[in-house]
């Protein structure tokens, strides 16, 4: 992916130093295709057509069939859309030292898991108003929500810990449509804002993952701690962006927007800026929403009526 891309030319994402030297142990590359934009000038990344699963261990061995899968494309005469033999996902082998690892019996020791996070939430997330909600712990406090995830490792014996932070005068990101939207319902990625813990936590460098295959003491004292250090990550945030306005100026300019950028985000921050009568700001970042929603429309055909009603509300302004 060195030299300047060509139309329809097909292409794979290539992750980024930061995510290779994470701890997840798969990957995933999508092969997409390079398009004329509408405008003329330029091109851009279609949705990705085809998928190269596979193992950090052995990353090399995703990227070569990513690689190969382009070459043979590029091979063909350039032409928009994907070709009838192009499977939607393709698997790269468990590298050996992994399928030896790996025995489904072990999923049992995920009880000891279940019955740690019961009692940090009666001990610990209870006390501190959060409660168990559908996919994650979550508290409404003063005009902002707080979700805590402990995400397993797709391989079992570890998880993660996901924090989110969000206003409750905004919809979810995942369903901006649909209002009300009960909190309890949040998914990790409904939240405006969302990190790993070990991203949160002074000082560094701070465990990115936790065992949850010991016994019931060993998991209900990293289950406890994780937990207490969440609660304690979003104490800061809650200080640190108590006021709206604090945390909007933190957040990207609406000309930082470019029209391949989701809409969502530019949407949020545009009624987070109505929110405290920024008025003229809620406008630049509303248009930078629906600059995105053109550009996708073209791709998905679909169109977002939140962006039209919040068009119309500030009009009116």
């Amino acid at each position: 992916m060195g030299s300047a891309p060509k139309p329809y030319q097909w292409d794979f994402d290539l992750p980024s130093v930061e995510f290779l030297s994470t701890q997840y142990r798969t990957l995933s590359v999508g092969i997409f295709q390079w398009l004329p934009k509408a405008s003329g000038k330029g091109l851009k990344r279609s949705p990705a057509a085809a998928r190269v699963l596979g193992y950090m261990a052995e990353a090399d061995r995703v990227f070569s069939k990513a690689g190969e899968l382009c070459h043979r494309l590029n091979n063909q005469v350039a032409q928009p859309g994907r070709p009838a033999w192009l499977q939607k996902q393709y698997s790269v082998p468990m590298p050996a030292e992994l399928a030896a690892e790996w025995n489904p019996a072990e999923k049992d020791k995920s009880r000891n898991f279940r019955k740690a996070k019961a009692l940090a939430l009666k001990n610990i997330l209870a006390p501190a108003g959060f409660v168990k909600g559908k996919h994650l712990f979550v508290r409404h406090i003063g005009n902002q929500i707080h979700g805590i995830e402990f995400q397993t490792s797709t391989w079992g014996g570890v998880y993660f810990v996901n924090v989110g932070f969000d206003y409750d005068f905004l919809p979810p990101k995942l369903a901006i449509n649909r209002r009300p939207w009960p909190w309890m319902e949040y998914d990790i990625l409904d939240f405006i804002t969302y990190n790993r813990l070990d991203n949160l936590m002074q000082p560094q460098p701070y465990p990115k993952r936790w065992n949850y295959w010991g016994d019931l003491s060993e998991v209900q004292g990293n289950v406890d701690k994780t937990a207490r250090d969440a609660i304690e990550a979003l104490e800061r945030l809650n200080q640190q962006w108590n006021n709206p306005a604090d945390f909007l100026a933190q957040q990207m300019p609406p000309h930082k927007f470019y029209q391949e950028n989701y809409p969502g985000p530019p949407y949020h921050l545009s009624l987070i800026a109505l929110h405290i009568g920024m008025i003229d700001l809620a406008k630049e970042y509303l248009a930078a929403a629906e600059r995105a929603e053109r550009e996708h429309e073209k791709d998905y055909k679909v169109r977002i009526p939140a962006i039209a009603a919040l068009r119309r509300k500030l009009d009116r302004l």
